[in-house]
């Protein structure tokens, strides 16, 4: 028998499974606020580590947060911007590894970003667009964009007070030939 504060209760319990817990996300994000703050004070101490694993992490004075286990992290600064690069690699078979991976990068930014990514369609290159950018960046290009299976893609542009954005783009391919699934998360400014 279900008494009316046991209905209470279960209901109270089902709203805590449904909420992420943002006190434990929170505390992963410091790397990735601090590169979305706009402020490049704020990039001190943001780098990139290589763990245990042999993998790379973006870390906050060299300690990671939701963005780890990389297969490759780029970071660059000049002094009007800065790129951050990271992506992981899942060779054929690896599929529903790389999806759950995504989904859970995915969620963890937008615990971390100050509005949650938006989905984007996946671009299709039509046989002329490959074409036409085959003249203008070369065989291997064309060759990428023919090959290329773009299976999800998010972005959020964050507005500064400077005129200025930062845009951070979260997206998952798939090589046909190869098979091998890619996540590339990027920041711009």
């Amino acid at each position: 028998m279900i008494r009316a504060g046991d209905t209470c209760a279960w209901a109270l319990a089902a709203v805590a499974f449904a909420i992420p817990n943002s006190a434990a996300a929170q505390s992963q994000c410091p790397a990735v606020r601090s590169i979305v703050s706009g402020q490049f004070k704020q990039l001190e101490g943001v780098g990139i580590t290589i763990n245990a694993a042999g993998k790379t992490d973006l870390t906050k004075h060299g300690t990671s947060g939701i963005v780890r286990n990389a297969s490759n992290c780029d970071l660059s600064l000049d002094d009007d911007g800065f790129d951050v690069t990271c992506n992981w690699r899942f060779a054929a078979g690896e599929d529903r590894e790389a999806e759950k991976a995504f989904d859970r990068l995915r969620r963890d930014l937008d615990d971390c970003l100050p509005s949650l990514l938006e989905q984007q369609t996946p671009r299709t290159y039509t046989d002329a667009e490959v074409e036409k950018y085959r003249r203008e960046y070369g065989d291997s290009y064309a060759h990428y964009l023919k090959n290329t299976l773009r299976l999800q893609e998010y972005e959020l542009f964050i507005e500064l007070a400077s005129d200025d954005e930062i845009e951070v783009d979260l997206s998952m391919h798939r090589a046909k030939d190869t098979g091998l699934t890619t996540i590339d998360l990027n920041f711009y400014r």
